[in-house]
């Protein structure tokens, strides 16, 4: 069977604690900072994408009233354009017939 030497335990356990520690400094720190930045980077990430899509809401809300602004001023164009050509037409018309009336007479 085999029996450990007086200090074998003492000294593996002196190594773990050593090698603990080494891989704390060299390890554990430079993981745990890595993964921290790389949280807060998501987080900004995200905070960023819901501004824009905030913003991009904004924009659309505004893009709709001109849209709808747009739309009354042609109506509204497009119906004076419509009450002025009527209105010539009734015009022209009239003096047609005045026209047709003087060379009858």
């Amino acid at each position: 069977m085999f029996v450990p030497e007086k200090y074998t335990f003492i000294l593996v356990a002196l190594n773990l604690i050593i090698l603990y520690f080494f891989m704390k400094k060299f390890l554990f720190k430079p993981v745990t900072s890595f993964m921290e930045n790389r949280k807060n980077s998501i987080e900004k990430a995200l905070v960023d994408a819901e501004d824009a899509k905030l913003d991009a809401a904004q924009a659309r809300k505004s893009y709709e009233e001109q849209i709808k602004n747009i739309k009354l001023d042609s109506d509204k164009l497009l119906n004076e354009a419509r009450s002025r050509a009527a209105r010539e037409y009734d015009e022209i018309i009239a003096s047609a017939k005045k026209d047709v009336l003087a060379l009858v007479d």
